[in-house]
């Protein structure tokens, strides 16, 4: 229904309150932001015959179908690139929402019981909201907070990603968690000596993501 029709926060606000809803079913359109080897099917990824879902694919592909479906035609210029663009922001939006409350009830039920969901279901979780909070996020802040929570992100799942989008420092904080800290002291110091990491741009400028204060400080830590 909701999710159909693209109204993303609606429908996860569905999701945020259905019992039958199941995370692994919501993930799989996002394929690309999840780990290589994560199997979605083995914590009921994969959609049933009767259960009236549409079929999982890349949001992306979803989204510019269902523009093309409303409009009864390939040609009509609202299914743009533009417009498929805005709807997939809007979709990592409520995804992002939906996954940080989601990651808080696995967390809980991972500590309260034997289920093996929760364990199998939190790289993916970790994985994806790592990815979609640095592409979409402005600051941050939450991103900070996830990795200050402990994330069970694989390194090697998101070290490429990271250094394409140009954060050795979130990965130097993977590394840290995972006790890689050979790795940790090459990511610090290759910041340092490239004089605080890339930061945006502003006025041509590129100001430094970090004060050399605070690298210092992470490779003593």
């Amino acid at each position: 229904g909701l999710f159909r029709d693209l109204q993303f926060s609606k429908a996860f606000q569905h999701f945020m309150y259905s019992s039958d809803v199941k995370v692994a079913r919501v993930l799989v359109f996002w394929r690309r932001y999840l780990p290589v080897a994560w199997d979605p099917a083995a914590v009921g990824g994969k959609p049933t015959a009767d259960d009236g879902a549409p079929e999982p694919c890349e949001i992306e592909e979803f989204i510019r179908a269902q523009l093309m479906e409303k409009q009864g035609s390939a040609e009509q210029p609202s299914a743009s690139a533009s417009a498929v663009s805005a709807n997939v922001g809007m979709a990592n939006a409520a995804l992002v929402s939906f996954l940080l409350r989601q990651r808080e009830a696995l967390l809980s039920q991972e500590h309260g019981q034997a289920s093996k969901d929760p364990g199998q279901l939190l790289p993916a979780v970790d994985t994806a909201l790592l990815k979609l909070l640095i592409e979409t996020d402005e600051d941050d802040t939450r991103l900070q907070g996830l990795l200050e929570g402990g994330v069970r992100c694989v390194v090697e799942d998101l070290e490429s990603f990271l250094r394409e989008r140009q954060r050795p420092d979130v990965l130097a904080r993977l590394c840290k968690v995972h006790g890689r800290h050979e790795m940790v002291l090459q990511e610090w110091s290759a910041m340092l000596r490239d004089g605080g990491g890339v930061a945006t741009s502003t006025g041509g400028q590129k100001a430094p993501r970090f004060p050399t204060a605070q690298i210092v400080a992470e490779m003593v830590a």
